[in-house]
């Protein structure tokens, strides 16, 4: 077999049966039947030799919670025909005691099989945070031993009762405001199931307390079918043409330029327009401004009564000084929840930026060894003392986070240093903690309700290790 070993190719001949669970040959070399024949001609040289091995699959395999690790190995052999008799797995602690032979954990015996996939490790059971050395060596048919492997290694991690780590995360991001106290209007001679097609210009104002401070503003409007909305004649907030639009809330903070209102006199003008030609063909705005202020207290400017409108265009009417006293008074079509709209208005948030999160935390003594265990309720990306750790992205991998979240193992021995360390951690947004449907859509996005991902972290000291990895396995979600 080629150097360029191939994983899946691999595992689907060794499952093939008996004959095909032996892969032999070499650069330059023939490839030799994994099972003898009539007429075999094997060549006496140097016999069969252990060109790779592998632990679950991976040649080492960092933080595992696998019990009974599946050990594999890689044959080759010059010439043809040659086969596996036996063969004989010894594992220990250090790489040391391995290859002396000495203290070791496990030590199979000779063992007469041509099996080389799939050896289940059948030592005494594992210690958590434990890093295991293992090599085999095979027999082939005349009874000639190989040379060992090159020692490979697998480290277990924590146990499941050990985390004390919390799931941690960014603030839920605040509910957005509704539309209560607000009522759809349109122009003079509207009814709630009908309204003059076209556009319609609306202005209305308010007038806030002097001296006031401001703490916060927030703009929530749409319409029934499209508007462009200003604020002391600053567009703040547009929705196209398209069906349904109405149902789309679209919100703005408008804290600044509450704040610099001439006098405090705040001037809401918008351009609304009802379009089609059914029999019933409602038309309506609906609009709420809330202004929260040091003190606590708010004061709100709705759709509804004060309200004018136009059915022409005039120049300047959307800025703040211009005169509407010869506008007539818009028409209220219906408190917000009822007439044909309902409640049926959802409020679009805009996306958040990704939550950063971090600490930092203090080693008193040198750093001898160092692993992060890290899990998320959505992608992230994890740095230590501004390095990144891992390679891999998109991590963890997708599950069904109600049953099962996973998380990586990360050797951090060059990353971590005596003395004071930071680490950060980026976490990515979308529809991760939502439910899914059968064909993969988000279903109703929780992160309004829940921190919009989570992470899981832990950072342990043990023996002495070398050797870089990353590993998933399962974890429970008790925080």
């Amino acid at each position: 077999m080629a150097k360029d070993w191939n994983r899946r190719v691999f595992l689907r001949s060794s499952v093939a049966g008996a004959g095909a669970s032996l892969a032999l040959g070499s650069e330059g070399a023939g490839t030799a039947s994994a099972s003898p024949g009539a007429g075999v001609d094997v060549s006496h040289g140097d016999g069969l030799r252990v060109e790779r091995t592998t632990v679950e699959y991976a040649e080492t395999l960092l933080g595992t919670e696998v019990e009974h690790p599946r050990l594999t190995w890689e044959l080759a052999a010059h010439g043809r025909g040659a086969r596996k008799s036996a063969y004989r797995v010894r594992v220990a602690t250090t790489e040391k005691d391995l290859v002396r032979g000495r203290h070791l954990v496990w030590d199979s015996g000779r063992v007469e099989s041509d099996r080389t996939v799939g050896i289940v490790y059948a030592g005494p059971a594992l210690r958590p945070r434990t890093r295991y050395h293992w090599q085999v060596r095979v027999w082939d048919g005349a009874g000639r031993p190989s040379a060992w492997s090159t020692p490979r290694w697998w480290e277990t991690t924590l146990p499941k009762d050990a985390w004390q780590g919390f799931w941690i995360g960014s603030s839920a991001a605040p509910e957005p405001p509704g539309f209560e106290g607000a009522s759809w209007i349109w122009s003079p001679g509207s009814t709630s199931n009908s309204a003059p097609a076209g556009p319609r210009w609306f202005r209305g104002q308010v007038t806030l307390p002097a001296g006031v401070e401001i703490r916060r503003a927030t703009l929530v409007a749409t319409a029934d079918d499209d508007f462009t909305l200003y604020l002391d004649g600053q567009e703040v907030l547009h929705q196209a043409e398209r069906t349904d639009a109405w149902r789309s809330g679209h919100l703005a903070d408008v804290t600044e330029r509450v704040r610099g209102a001439n006098g405090g006199r705040i001037v809401l003008a918008a351009l609304a327009t009802n379009r089609g030609s059914a029999s019933v063909n409602p038309g309506g705005l609906l609009v709420r401004l809330i202004v929260e202020t040091a003190s606590g207290g708010t004061v709100e400017l709705v759709t509804g009564a004060g309200w004018r409108c136009a059915e022409s265009e005039q120049q300047g009417w959307q800025q703040p000084e211009f005169a509407d006293a010869d506008w007539p008074a818009v028409v209220l079509l219906a408190p917000y929840g009822q007439g044909p709209w309902g409640s049926g208005v959802s409020v679009t948030v805009p996306e958040q930026p990704a939550p950063l999160l971090r600490r930092e935390f203090t080693l008193p003594q040198k750093v001898v060894s160092a692993r992060l265990h890290i899990s998320g309720l959505a992608y992230y990306d994890a740095e230590i003392n501004g390095v990144r750790i891992g390679r891999q992205v998109l991590d963890p991998g997708f599950t069904d986070y109600d049953e099962t979240v996973l998380y990586a193992v990360h050797d951090v021995t060059d990353q971590v240093r005596r003395g004071v360390n930071a680490i950060g951690v980026t976490l990515g947004r979308g529809s991760g903690l939502g439910d899914l449907t059968s064909q993969g859509r988000a279903r109703g996005d929780r992160s309004r309700r829940l921190p919009a991902a989570g992470v899981r972290r832990q950072s342990a000291r043990g023996h002495q290790a070398d050797g870089d990895g990353v590993s998933a396995s399962r974890a429970g979600r008790d925080g």
